[in-house]
């Protein structure tokens, strides 16, 4: 993990409880991967972890009442913004995200995606893993579908209009192949074309 965050790979896990330190506050967990850059003199500088927290709580919208709050005591949503926030402070420039939006309510969900479209158009890259294929149209540009281990179908959806949850699934499970350089791809059973 060091070694990743120094080349600027920073990682949120599938499942959030393995990315928080529970009985630490927020502003702890914010401040994991950026604690170098927030130390002085190899002491930790609390006045300057705590303004970095105060700064992510306000930009990502993280509901809490104090940022010495233990991070357990939040919401799904607001601990997964949380881990978005550690990310985004510590400088990295490519976030590998399984699952971004597991168990979260509609509103974190949206929250969420805005967070990572905005890192994306700042020039960082988002590598995501979802079983949620609405997710999967709404967040990506680029999907690839892996199927028995290899890449099944790449798709840029820029170039795929119609492409929707039936045609993706139907690719997903080999009921449909990726279109090739100049085919015209067959319609699904609704007539969308992929």
């Amino acid at each position: 993990p060091a070694d990743a965050v120094r080349h600027g790979v920073g990682y949120l896990p599938g499942d959030r409880k393995a990315g928080i330190v529970p009985d630490q506050s927020m502003a702890v967990n914010v401040a994991l991967a950026s604690l170098p850059a927030l130390s002085r003199f190899g002491w930790c500088d609390h006045r300057a972890v705590k303004r970095a927290a105060d700064d992510a709580r306000r930009r990502l919208g993280i509901k809490c009442h104090s940022t010495t709050q233990p991070i357990r005591t939040l919401s799904g949503g607001n601990q997964q913004k949380a881990l978005v926030a550690r990310w985004l402070l510590s400088g990295v420039s490519v976030l590998l995200v399984d699952e971004p939006t597991q168990g979260v309510d509609i509103g974190a969900r949206a929250e969420i995606h805005d967070h990572l479209r905005r890192f994306a158009s700042t020039g960082g890259t988002v590598v995501f893993a979802s079983s949620d294929l609405d997710e999967v149209l709404v967040l990506a540009d680029r999907v690839l579908v892996l199927r028995k281990g290899e890449v099944g179908a790449e798709l840029v959806l820029e170039q795929c209009p119609g492409l929707d949850r039936a045609a993706l699934l139907a690719l997903i499970t080999g009921l449909s192949r990726e279109p090739e350089h100049g085919d015209q791809p067959p319609p699904d059973r609704e007539g969308v074309r992929v």
